[in-house]
């Protein structure tokens, strides 16, 4: 089910990048990540759908999108940190 979304552009590296514990806002990601604004919007949006990441807003100054990885994508993380060894 997961393995043909992560075969999609920047998915794996979203998910690898993301901290377990600290949201990272969508410039933090793009900077780190690459890629074009369309593409990180597209895989985020995937990658929401299948609750791996949240994508929100801050409710405090400076409002900006929060990504956050929820616990589908936090084991699938670790799983891909014990497969690499």
């Amino acid at each position: 089910m997961y393995v043909s979304m992560f075969e999609r552009t920047k998915a794996l590296q979203i998910l690898l990048t993301l901290d377990d514990k600290k949201p990272m806002s969508f410039n933090e990601l793009q900077k780190v990540v690459g890629g074009s604004p369309r593409t990180l919007i597209d895989r985020l949006d995937e990658l929401s759908a299948q609750n791996i990441v949240y994508v929100g807003t801050n409710k405090k100054f400076p409002f900006r999108n929060e990504i956050i990885l929820m616990n589908e994508g936090k084991r699938i993380k670790k799983l891909l940190k014990n497969i690499e060894g």
